[in-house]
């Protein structure tokens, strides 16, 4: 189970920084924290 959070975790992690990371790629879906 914790693997699979984890899993999870990383993952949404890596796909944040990328969306972040190309300015041309916005989707709008970052969290509010990351926004500040």
């Amino acid at each position: 189970m914790a693997k699979i959070l984890v899993h999870g975790s990383l993952h949404a992690t890596i796909y944040e920084g990328d969306s972040l990371s190309n300015p041309h790629r916005t989707t709008g879906s970052a969290p509010a924290f990351f926004r500040k």
